[in-house]
């Protein structure tokens, strides 16, 4: 009775191929198709038997986090046969994020499943959704500092430019053309140069706050989005106007467990481009979790720009005034645009005293700290999330703000 059995394991033992008989190659593509709100995305893997022996493996894909399998699947069972083909195909949809693929797993065995033999097969492929962002309109700022170099800021320094600034004397190597003639004509032997409001360019330092506390829940979107999406669509437009901006995130780990995203100060779409490349990873991964990410006192602002404007977007909490003293010590300009997590969320339905009290509680709390935060000479921005940020940034970033020293 027991040959049977053991003629079907000694089968087993002979069809499973060892370790070094076996040759697997991979090969990934990712094709995507934009739609608002979201970004479906195809994934083709093909592969291909180069040893000498047919194998049986079961092929399998990770679900990274942000992904929404829409279809396929993420494994399959192949029977390849020397120089033989087999693919997986499966398709998904994300809001945003960095999905990044190193290798695929396969599960090599004999055809009665008997024995396994794990192996990963390198198949490498990175695909990027970036965060919506908002065409806005252009803001004219008032920094209280700006670079040496032409830009849409204008400043209180005459020099060449398009608004009247005012007359000065003749100075030789001034061109002919700026010369006050009718003045001249007026007065013999008094010549005049006319100035023109000089325009530079300005620093713009984003802080974006993606530690916890911005994880509320409305419905199927999250304050985070919605913070990402402000910060993207803000830098959009300070690097439209021509402006030099750097993006600092904390608690926001990347894929995989990594440092808080960041992208340095500099100009132009490829800086549009690396920090949209920025915010598509935060959240994405386990670094917002550690015990550094649990304070916004732990961005490094010495590596701000001197005397930059920092635009803070964060819903604070009251151990966050550090970090206001630390950027007001440095004498930077600093705005924050404070999203209110409590109007985000929405009522809980029918709450029982206690949660009223609570919600009472909180509110206050974050008056106060706001408070507390504008006496540091902040400008601060109390943003009810259903508000269009556009309006409320402009009348905030059009006027001069006040200079107190803390």
């Amino acid at each position: 009775m027991s040959l049977p059995f053991l003629a079907y394991l000694l089968a087993a033992l002979a069809l499973s191929p060892a370790h070094e008989d076996i040759s697997l190659s991979a090969r990934r593509s990712c094709s995507r198709s934009d739609a608002p709100g979201r970004t479906a995305i195809e994934v083709e893997l093909r592969l291909r038997n180069e040893g000498e022996r047919t194998i049986c493996a079961i092929v399998s894909d990770p679900l990274l986090p942000g992904m929404d399998l829409r279809s396929g699947s993420l494994s399959r069972a192949l029977v390849l046969r020397p120089g033989g083909e087999g693919e997986l195909r499966y398709g998904f949809e994300a809001a945003r994020g960095r999905f990044e693929w190193k290798r695929v797993d396969a599960a090599i065995g004999d055809p009665f499943g008997l024995t396994e033999i794990e192996l990963g097969v390198e198949a490498p492929a990175t695909i990027v959704v970036r965060p919506r962002l908002a065409k806005l309109r252009r803001v004219s700022i008032r920094p209280w500092m700006t670079l040496p170099a032409p830009g849409l800021v204008p400043t209180r320094a005459g020099g060449s430019g398009t608004d009247f600034f005012g007359l000065r004397e003749y100075r030789p190597g001034d061109p002919l053309k700026s010369l006050d003639w009718r003045r001249a004509a007026g007065r013999p032997g008094m010549l005049l140069t006319r100035e023109y409001v000089q325009e530079r360019t300005a620093d713009i330092a984003l802080i974006l706050d993606a530690r916890k506390q911005s994880e509320v829940l409305s419905g199927d979107r999250s304050l985070l989005e919605l913070e990402v999406e402000a910060a993207a669509s803000l830098a959009e437009m300070f690097l439209r106007q021509g402006q030099r901006l750097c993006l600092f995130v904390a608690g926001g780990g990347g894929t995989g467990g990594g440092g808080a995203p960041r992208a340095l100060p500099d100009y132009g779409t490829v800086q549009l481009r690396r920090v949209l490349d920025c915010l598509a990873a935060v959240g994405r991964g386990q670094g917002r979790d550690s015990a550094r990410a649990r304070r916004l006192d732990d961005v490094p602002v010495h590596h701000l720009p001197r005397g930059a404007l920092a635009i803070v977007i964060s819903p604070i909490e009251p151990d966050d005034l550090l970090f206001f003293r630390r950027l007001r010590a440095l004498a930077h300009q600093v705005l924050l645009i404070c999203p209110d997590a409590l109007d985000f969320a929405g009522p809980a339905g029918r709450e029982e005293w206690p949660e009223i009290q609570a919600r009472r509680a909180f509110a206050l709390e974050r008056r106060l700290t706001l408070g507390r935060i504008a006496q540091m000479s902040v400008s601060v921005l109390d943003w009810r999330p259903g508000q269009p940020i556009e309006s409320l940034v402009r009348a905030v970033l059009s006027r001069p703000m006040a200079v107190r020293r803390v």
